[in-house]
């Protein structure tokens, strides 16, 4: 979108509509609150039909062990995980770091890397599918594998 900026279009707001809308917004404010310097600006322009949201374009890669040999990246990830883990704490569900990609590749997805070795986390979907039924119902029943892949990761990430 522009030169200096992504468009995200939400391919399930069509089939959720209002309630995926009003748990994204959700997740991106919580997410704010837990993980501030981390989390990409970004910009609700949803229309009546279709969550649209407008990010900041950054260059970069998607998180991967060999980032690790980086001590600024890995302090970064520490951060984030201790974040996570307050969050877990205050009763929230997990954010997903892992995202599509990290559920078949070795990479937290919904992170990116870039020039300057910032961790960017691009996606603050949190792990929950109770607020959008009856969709919901699948991610609610995916849960188990999805949290215990990203934990995985970042395990093997971090050690």
């Amino acid at each position: 979108y522009d030169t200096d900026s992504v468009i995200k279009f939400s391919s399930l707001s069509f089939f959720v509509g209002i309630k995926l809308h009003k748990k994204l917004c959700r997740d991106y404010l919580l997410s704010l609150k837990y993980f501030k310097e981390y989390v990409v600006k970004t910009i609700d322009v949803t229309t009546k039909n279709r969550h649209i949201e407008i990010q900041e374009y950054i260059s970069g890669e998607l998180l991967r062990k060999k980032h690790m040999e980086n001590p600024y990246v890995k302090k970064q990830l520490i951060e984030i995980c201790q974040s996570l883990e307050t969050m877990k704490n205050d009763g929230h569900p997990h954010l997903d770091l892992a995202g599509s990609m990290g559920m078949v590749k070795p990479c937290l997805s919904n992170i990116l890397v870039d020039s300057n070795n910032r961790l960017n986390i691009i996606d603050t979907t949190l792990l929950e599918g109770k607020t959008v039924m009856p969709l919901g119902i699948i991610l609610e029943s995916m849960l188990p594998i999805i949290i215990a892949r990203q934990n995985y990761l970042l395990r093997q990430f971090l050690k």
